[in-house]
C-alpha cells in the first residue's frame, strides 16, 4: 500500500486471540442495541475446552458461551417489531438443530423434522439381522442391495456399515441391537431473509439449508409458495460464496477455479474475472456517502479485493499467521485471557462483591449467625412478654354497658370472669361461653352496680373532674380457657362515676349514706 492509501495499518494482538472457525461462523451485529457493533464468532475451540460463541469489541473479548457441538453457521436477526427495539437474536446452527440466544442466554431450540426411512433399507436391515444371513456371501449380496439405494435417503447407520471393510461388518452387526430409525437431515448452511422491509431493524426469518448427499454446482431460485425451485445457472466448479447486488439484483459468484462471475437475475452470465489466488469468502460493502456498493473478495493469500462491478477499486492486505509455531507462539504456555475483558460497570460491581464474599466467607457467616440469634432472642422475649401480660385497655363512655365480642374458629371451654373491688357488684360475675363455630359472634350483657360506703367522700361522684377514683374504679375482665392457668384475653375497664342526679338529695349527706345503699347505672 502506498502513502495515499485510504486504509490504516492496524496490528492486532495475535498472541492473545486464538480462533479456529469458518467464514459462515463470523458475523458483525449490534447485539445490545447500543449502536456499537460487536464481532460474533463461532469458535471450534481446543480439544480440552470445546466450541464456544465468542463476542469481541475491537480486539477485546467481552463474553463467551459454551456450545454443545461444532457450529456450522452463525447469524443475527430481529424477530419482533416491539418499541423500543429489543436486542437481536443470535442463531447458531449445529448438526440438525438451531440454538437461538437472546441477551447472550439460550432462548429457543429448533430441531429439523426427521424423514421416514426407505422401505428397501429397512428390509435389507431385517435380513442382515437374521442369523441365517450371518455369512460372508449373504452379507456381500445384501451390501450390494444397500448400495443400490441412493445415498441421500440412507441413514447414518447404513452409511457407516457401507464404509466398513468386510472383516469388520460382521462385528458391526453384532454390536447393533436395533434397526435404523428415522433419517435426521444435516444442516449445511443458514442465513436470514427480511420479511417485509429492507430496514436494518426489520423482522427477519431464518432460512436453513440441509444436505442431500449431492453437490449440484447450481444456483436455484426459490419463490414464496412454490414447492420447487427454478434452475438459474450451473457452474463448472464448486461455488464458494454467492451474493445478490441490491441495485440491479445481479448475482455475484466465486468458485473454486479462482473465478469471480456475474449473472443476471435470469441466469445469464454477464462477465467473469480470474483471481490470483483461491477465494475463501465474499461479502457486500455498501459505501453510503458515495452511494455505491462494492464487492469484497477475500483470498487465501490474505488479500481482500474490492470490486465495483468488474473494476477493482482497492486492495487490502491482511497479515495473519495461521500456524502458531510459525508465528512464534508458545503453544505450551498459551496467553489466552491475559488481557482483561471489557466488563460492564454493574457486572464488575457484582464480581467484586462476589470476590469479597469468597475472601471473607467465615467472618460473614459468623456475623449472620450472631444477628440471627439476636433476632430469635428478641422474638422469643416479645412473645413471652405478650403472653405474660395478656391484657389491653378498653375505655367506654358514661352509662355504657360493658361489651365483649370474640370471633374464633370452633373453640370450646371459654368463660368470662369479672375481677373487681368491693366498690362494685356484678349480677353475673362468671359467664360460660358456649361452643363457638367459625365466623360466629356472641354478645353477653350483665349489670354492674356501684356500692357506696358510709365513709365515702361525695367528691367521688365528680371523679371525672377531680381525677379521684384510682384503682378502685377499675374492673378487669378476663377471658379464660379451660385447662390453662393464664387468661387468653384481658381487658381493663375504667368505670364512669355515678350520675349525682340519680341519687336522692338526702343520700348526698354524709349521715345519709349506709353500707347497703346501691346506685344502679
Amino acid at each position: 500500500m502506498g502513502s495515499t492509501s485510504r486504509w490504516l495499518d492496524v496490528e492486532v494482538g495475535t498472541n492473545e486471540i486464538h480462533l479456529d472457525s469458518l467464514p459462515s461462523n463470523v458475523v458483525v451485529a449490534d447485539i445490545h442495541n447500543d449502536n456499537e457493533f460487536k464481532l460474533v464468532v463461532g469458535d471450534f475451540g481446543k480439544p480440552n475446552e470445546g466450541p464456544k460463541i465468542k463476542i469481541f469489541k475491537g480486539a477485546m473479548q467481552m463474553a463467551d458461551m459454551l456450545l454443545p457441538d461444532l457450529p456450522l453457521g452463525v447469524v443475527c436477526f430481529y424477530a419482533s417489531e416491539t418499541s423500543p427495539k429489543s436486542a437481536p437474536l443470535i442463531a447458531v446452527a449445529f448438526s440438525s438443530c438451531v440454538y437461538v440466544y437472546r441477551n447472550l442466554k439460550l432462548f429457543y431450540k429448533y430441531y429439523l423434522p426427521s424423514i421416514e426411512l426407505n422401505k428397501s433399507e429397512l428390509d435389507v436391515w431385517k435380513q442382515l439381522k437374521d442369523p441365517v444371513n450371518n455369512n460372508e456371501e449373504s452379507i456381500i449380496l445384501l451390501t450390494k442391495k444397500l448400495s443400490s439405494i441412493p445415498t441421500d435417503v440412507l441413514s447414518r447407520q447404513s452409511l457407516s456399515f457401507l464404509a466398513l471393510p468386510m472383516d469388520q461388518k460382521l462385528e458391526y452387526l453384532d454390536t447393533i441391537d436395533e434397526d435404523p430409525k428415522k433419517l435426521q437431515p444435516e444442516i449445511s448452511c443458514v442465513t436470514t431473509m427480511k420479511l417485509s422491509s429492507n430496514d436494518k431493524h426489520a423482522v427477519s426469518c431464518l432460512v436453513i439449508g440441509s444436505e442431500s448427499g449431492h453437490v449440484d454446482k447450481a444456483v436455484i431460485l426459490l419463490k414464496h409458495g412454490s414447492t420447487e425451485g427454478r434452475h438459474l445457472f450451473s457452474t463448472e466448479e464448486h461455488i464458494v460464496a454467492i451474493e445478490v447486488m441490491t441495485f440491479d439484483n445481479s448475482i455475484m459468484v466465486i468458485c473454486c477455479d479462482k473465478t469471480l462471475s456475474s449473472y443476471t437475475k435470469k441466469g445469464k452470465k454477464q462477465w467473469w474475472l480470474s483471481l490470483e489466488h483461491r477465494p475463501v469468502a465474499m461479502c457486500l460493502v455498501p459505501v453510503l456517502h458515495l452511494g455505491v456498493t462494492l464487492t469484497a473478495v477475500a483470498l487465501s493469500s490474505g488479500h481482500v479485493y474490492l470490486y465495483d462491478g468488474k473494476i477493482k477499486r482497492d486492495t487490502v492486505f491482511v497479515r495473519a499467521e495461521f500456524n502458531g509455531q510459525a508465528a512464534g507462539v508458545d503453544l505450551g504456555n498459551p496467553s489466552v485471557g491475559q488481557k482483561p475483558w471489557m466488563i460492564p460497570k454493574k457486572s464488575k460491581l457484582f464480581l467484586e462483591q462476589s470476590m469479597r464474599e469468597r475472601e471473607n466467607a467465615t467472618a460473614m457467616y459468623e456475623t449472620f449467625q450472631h444477628d440471627l440469634n439476636k433476632l430469635r432472642l428478641k422474638v422469643a422475649s416479645t412473645l413471652i412478654e405478650a403472653h405474660t401480660r395478656s391484657d389491653n385497655t378498653l375505655a367506654v363512655g358514661d352509662l355504657e354497658s360493658i361489651k365483649l365480642a370474640a370471633e374464633t374458629k370452633s373453640v370450646v371451654g371459654l368463660s368470662v370472669l369479672f375481677h373487681l373491688t368491693t366498690s362494685y357488684k356484678v349480677d353475673t360475675p362468671y359467664i360460660k361461653v358456649p361452643l363457638l363455630s367459625p365466623g360466629c359472634k356472641l354478645r353477653f350483657r350483665t349489670k354492674i352496680e356501684e356500692i357506696f360506703s358510709e365513709n365515702m367522700n361525695p367528691d367521688i361522684l365528680f371523679r371525672s373532674v377531680t381525677g379521684q377514683g384510682g384503682e378502685g374504679s377499675m374492673i378487669k375482665i378476663l377471658l379464660l380457657k379451660a385447662g390453662k392457668c393464664r387468661p387468653v384475653l384481658a381487658a381493663n375497664v375504667q368505670m364512669p362515676p355515678t350520675d349525682p342526679l340519680l341519687v336522692p338529695y338526702d343520700k348526698m349527706q354524709p349521715s345519709g349514706f349506709k353500707g347497703d345503699d346501691v346506685a344502679d347505672f
